[in-house]
């Protein structure tokens, strides 16, 4: 028989979708639990603080019912900084050992 020429069986029946896997499920609520903690820590840590920069710094001015007037760096920028910059020291590293894994792999072929 040729294609034209197959009997009709019907309606083609789709396979189930696969369900998501339980580890996929645990890590969204485990990613869902760090914003979370996050936007809270970021909430208790809004006070702008004094700090010394590598070439200066920066003072935080208070008035005398201690409102904040002007200078100082908000601790949370502080903290989400050197946390994105560690990320991205680690990631480097990370990377230069790969590469540093990988010629030595080519090298032994």
């Amino acid at each position: 028989m040729s294609e034209q020429e197959q009997p009709d069986d019907g309606p083609v029946e789709q396979p189930p979708e696969p369900r998501t896997p339980a580890t996929q499920i645990l890590g969204r609520v485990f990613i869902g639990v760090l914003v979370l903690i996050f936007l809270v820590f970021a909430a208790a840590n809004g006070q702008h603080v004094d700090f010394s920069w590598v070439l200066g710094e920066t003072r935080a001015r208070f008035d005398e019912t201690g409102g904040h007037i002007e200078g100082g760096v908000r601790l949370i920028f502080l903290l989400a900084a050197t946390f994105f910059l560690g990320i991205m020291v680690g990631a480097l590293l990370s990377w230069l050992e790969f590469r540093r894994k990988r010629r030595e792999a080519r090298k032994a072929l």
